[in-house]
């Protein structure tokens, strides 16, 4: 993605990292969602269904897509797998958190924090 509006990496407790890229209007809806993985194939795919569901979505909506959305839509993981659903879901919680500080910081400096 070229010029993401956030762009945070997640390594998880097993190794696996997804970094997560973010292009969010300026009414907060998330315009284009991108990611890289490295680790197992259950992370990418993972990645890319998390990625599905949150594009058009306010980040208010995106907050509340959970582990098991991302695994429903799959139609399931195998037991070991599916905490690579988890995975993703941190990193998405934790790149929207990273915006909305950017935001705040924006906004008390008057548009000078990018």
């Amino acid at each position: 993605m070229e010029r993401p509006d956030v762009a945070l990496a997640y390594t998880g407790p097993c190794g696996d990292t997804i970094k997560l890229y973010l292009k969010i209007s300026e009414v907060d809806v998330i315009e284009d969602a991108t990611f890289q993985f490295l680790g197992c194939p259950a992370s990418a795919i993972c990645g890319s269904t998390l990625t599905q569901l949150i594009k058009g979505k306010t980040l208010q909506e995106a907050k509340t897509v959970t582990e098991e959305d991302v695994l429903e839509d799959l139609g399931g993981l195998p037991g070991e797998e599916c905490h690579c659903a988890e995975l993703a879901m941190t990193a998405l919680r934790k790149t929207i958190s990273k915006y909305e500080e950017k935001k705040l910081i924006k906004q008390a400096t008057g548009g000078r924090g990018r």
